[in-house]
């Protein structure tokens, strides 16, 4: 992972445009450093990371991370509320150590800042994964423009779930809810006219 760490000034010719998003339009920035505080990375190095977690800290016979770390990192320690929908009652499926526990076994993190935004997930049991860079990001613009972003990526996201995973991109709610209730419905229907029927026959 050559290509990764916080510092802008180590990465002056790598970085792409940052741009934000205001009422709708896009505007470029400069590089924002951060503070100092930010991971800068490639998706190559993204995915050297991704796939030491799938394979125990291995990376082509290299142990880039103790298996102990990576079993650490993996372990689901907090829930909270969701960050896109602050008032939700259901809270995020879980936290380990930098790592969200997404629904369907799907691990991952994503990232927002001026200027970028990212998503990277993976599951260990399919040994698949992916990972959406982007360079733009809408939160100087505000809330609706921060989540026009975001619905880009996750419509990225959604296209390569449903190609790997489809159960991961099924929402319950209202689908699934309405199916149930029909399926109850038909049950009782179906336990009623059977006690109908066999009172008829006595």
């Amino acid at each position: 992972m050559l290509n990764t760490g916080s510092s802008t000034k180590d990465f002056v010719a790598q970085h792409s445009i940052p741009y934000t998003r205001v009422e709708g339009i896009n505007i470029e920035l400069p590089v924002w450093n951060g503070n100092g505080y930010m991971m800068r990375t490639t998706a190559e190095d993204i995915a050297i990371f991704m796939l030491a977690h799938m394979n125990n800290g291995y990376y082509n016979l290299f142990q880039l991370s103790q298996p102990e770390t990576i079993k650490l990192m993996q372990t689901k320690t907090s829930r909270g509320k969701s960050i896109l929908n602050p008032n939700s009652e259901l809270p995020d499926p879980g936290y380990g150590l930098g790592l969200i526990h997404y629904s369907h076994g799907w691990l991952g993190h994503g990232g927002s800042t001026v200027g970028y935004q990212s998503l990277w997930q993976f599951n260990p049991s399919k040994q698949c994964g992916f990972i959406i860079l982007t360079n733009i990001n809408g939160i100087l613009g505000g809330y609706d423009d921060f989540l026009s972003v975001w619905e880009n990526v996750a419509a990225i996201r959604d296209i390569f779930l449903s190609k790997t995973d489809p159960l991961a991109t099924f929402d319950f709610f209202p689908w699934g809810f309405i199916v149930l209730c029909v399926l109850i419905s038909f049950i009782t229907i179906l336990i009623e006219h059977r006690s109908k029927l066999k009172h008829k026959i006595q």
